[in-house]
């Protein structure tokens, strides 16, 4: 089941609708259905295309909390969002 969540946040994210991808990621916490670092990645790439990572902060707290961990597609992930931001002092941290 979160395969299919997560392609919806995909598909959200890629077009733009950001607000939506926040929404399928709410549904999910809701009906129970686990969120993986697949889940966790969607999101920190919409937040990268939408020029918000300032809150990828908040995603990395909470897949943390939930026990996850950062793999290397969500390093670099991370580390592109960060680097078109220029956060560097960040970027350097994850590298």
């Amino acid at each position: 089941m979160s395969y299919t969540y997560n392609s919806m946040m995909s598909s959200f994210v890629k077009k733009g609708y950001f607000n939506e991808a926040w929404g399928v990621l709410n549904e999910m916490r809701e009906k129970v259905c686990p969120t993986d670092i697949a889940t966790y990645n969607v999101i920190i790439q919409g937040f990268g295309k939408m020029g918000c990572a300032d809150l990828t902060s908040s995603v990395l707290d909470k897949l943390i909390k939930q026990g996850g961990y950062l793999d290397v597609v969500m390093y670099n992930t991370l580390i592109n969002a960060l680097g078109k931001a220029s956060r560097i002092d960040e970027v350097n941290k994850f590298f």
